[in-house]
């Protein structure tokens, strides 16, 4: 057993769920790949949109591709897995009732903003589905969102206390995105890290170098103990 954890939040590896993994053998190499690099746990967090599918559809569809990449994992070494989904956010889904979609054992929801110009109607959802759903909130990649919202979006975003922040590996190559981040970053913001894998070749699973570029940031080490802080506490309770 490896002494340390190591989760990827994030990913795309469930076969023909999404735009992710097209067969069970492709899903199998990436969940190998991730061993191979050092994670333990991974959530797996196909997209799911409420304008396309119910909830329900959606489970049953998720809960038979899994079943499917169980059977394919049987003798292989794995990370341990949990399900969980990439909710997209959208108008009025906070009538539904998306605790189905939260990650394994755990109260915890991922969300995605839409990639267009921030609304005002985003923020009212996501009060909407933490505080009269009682769902605890994980913003999905928020490093995308420093390429298209403002600073005074960035900072509402950024601005809720106990949520948790999703940044992608694949952000902590670029100085810019460090920087860009670091100016919204609080002391106690949980952070955890996620390689939003869809392939094996053009968006692999890419874990190897991804804590060790932490210390690339303005007080790397306070960023990279908080990833290893709020990752040991969600382990609990997804997997727990």
């Amino acid at each position: 057993m490896r002494k340390n954890c190591l989760v990827d939040f994030h990913t795309h590896i469930l076969p023909k769920m999404d735009d992710g993994a097209r067969d069970v053998q492709t899903s199998v190499e990436m969940l190998k790949a991730l061993y191979d690099q050092g994670v333990t746990h991974c959530v797996l967090t196909p997209h799911y949109m409420n304008d396309s599918e119910s909830v329900e559809h959606f489970i049953d569809r998720r809960e038979r591709s899994y079943e499917i990449l169980k059977e394919a994992c049987k003798g292989q070494i794995v990370p341990e897995i949990a399900l969980g989904a990439e909710v997209h956010l959208n108008k009025e889904m906070s009538n539904d009732d998306l605790k189905p979609l939260c990650m394994g054992n755990s109260n915890i929801i991922m969300l995605e903003f839409p990639s267009s110009k921030f609304q005002y109607w985003m923020i009212d959802e996501i009060e909407h589905i933490a505080f009269e759903q009682n769902i605890d909130i994980m913003f999905a990649h928020v490093d995308r969102l420093l390429d298209y919202f403002t600073p005074s979006q960035l900072e509402q975003v950024f601005g809720f206390e106990d949520f948790i922040y999703q940044l992608n590996n694949i952000s902590l190559r670029s100085m810019k995105k460090r920087l860009a981040f670091y100016h919204y970053y609080s002391k106690d913001m949980p952070i955890v890290l996620g390689s939003d894998s869809h392939d094996i070749k053009h968006r692999a699973p890419d874990f190897s170098k991804s804590m060790r570029r932490i210390k690339w940031f303005p007080y790397g080490n306070r960023i990279k103990r908080s990833v290893e802080a709020t990752s040991e506490i969600l382990l609990k309770e997804i997997f727990g």
